[in-house]
C-alpha cells in the first residue's frame, strides 16, 4: 500500500484547519503522511496542530515567503509515493476517497491523477468537472485539491517562489504542455474547495501572469491572444459590477450563473 503525503498550509485559519484536520484523519486509507507548513499563526491554529501532534509525521510553525514556499516545504519534508495539498478550509468529498484511488490501482506509468471537485461559495455550491488538458494553457482545468501528483516528479519540480500568485498554474501547464507528463482522469470527486483563494481575490493579476507566461510558449499566437484579452476585459468587467452593485445583489447573480451546475 503506497504511502501518501498530505500536505496542509495554514495561517491564522484556526477553526478551517481544526475542521480541515479532522477531515483528513476520517479517511479510511491506512498510510497517510500528515504534514502541516503553518505561516506562523497568533490565532490559536498551533494549539490546534499539537491537539493532533500525534497524528501528524511532521509540523513546523514559522514566517513564509508565500504559500507556495510552504508548499515547496512541505514537498521537501515528504516521504510518500504521491502528494497531495488540502489546505485549511478544504476537505475530501468524503472519507473513502483516498482509499477509492489507490487501493486497487498503482499506476506505474502515470505522474498525474486528476479528480473531479465540488466548489463552494458563501451560499451555493457546484459540480467542477475536469476540463480538456490540450487547452490547459487557457488556465486550470482542474481543482490543485483533487489532484495527487507522483512525488518523485513533485520533488524535482518545486513551485516558482517567485509567481507569488500563479505557481501552481505555472506548474501544471509546464508539466502537461512541455514536460508532457502522464496524467490519469479518476473520474470521481475528489475535493470540496472553497472559493476566495490567492487567485480568485486578484484574479485579473492571475490571468496576465498566465498570459505572460503561455504566450511566451505560443509565440505570438492570435488563438492566445484573443482569448485571454477576451477573458481579461471579462474579468474586469465583473470587477467593476461587484465594485458597483451591492453585495447581495452580486450573490443572487453569482448563484443563478453557476449554483445549478
Amino acid at each position: 500500500m503506497d504511502k501518501i503525503s498530505i500536505v496542509t498550509v495554514v495561517f491564522n485559519r484556526k477553526d478551517e484547519f481544526e475542521e480541515t484536520i479532522e477531515n483528513i484523519l476520517s479517511q479510511t486509507y491506512d498510510n497517510l503522511e500528515i504534514i502541516i507548513i503553518d505561516g506562523g499563526s497568533i490565532d490559536g491554529t498551533v494549539d490546534v496542530i499539537k491537539k493532533y501532534d500525534h497524528k501528524i509525521a511532521y509540523w513546523v510553525s514559522e514566517p513564509d515567503k508565500n504559500i507556495y514556499h510552504a508548499m515547496n516545504k512541505g514537498i521537501v519534508k515528504s516521504t510518500g509515493k504521491w502528494i497531495n495539498f488540502m489546505n485549511a478550509g478544504d476537505l475530501y468529498y468524503d472519507k473513502n476517497v483516498i482509499k477509492n484511488v489507490f487501493a486497487n490501482t498503482d499506476y506505474k506509468e502515470v505522474d498525474l491523477l486528476i479528480g473531479d471537485s465540488i466548489i463552494e461559495y458563501d451560499e451555493f455550491s457546484r459540480r467542477y468537472q475536469n476540463g480538456n488538458l490540450s487547452e490547459i494553457w487557457k488556465g486550470a482545468r482542474f481543482i490543485h485539491q483533487s489532484c495527487f501528483i507522483k512525488a518523485e516528479f513533485q520533488r524535482l519540480n518545486l513551485y516558482n517562489e517567485n509567481n507569488d500568485i500563479s505557481a501552481d498554474f505555472e506548474f501544471f501547464f509546464n508539466s502537461i504542455e512541455i514536460s508532457k507528463i502522464k496524467t490519469y482522469n479518476l473520474n470521481h470527486f475528489v475535493s470540496i474547495f472553497r472559493a476566495g483563494g490567492l487567485s480568485d481575490k486578484r484574479r485579473i493579476e492571475a490571468l496576465l501572469a498566465n498570459f505572460k507566461l503561455v504566450q511566451n510558449r505560443f509565440r505570438f499566437s492570435p488563438r492566445v491572444y484573443s482569448f485571454y484579452i477576451f477573458i481579461i476585459l471579462k474579468e474586469t468587467f465583473k470587477f467593476v459590477v461587484k465594485m458597483v452593485l451591492p453585495e447581495n445583489v452580486v450573490k443572487v447573480i453569482q448563484k443563478y450563473i453557476h449554483g445549478n451546475k
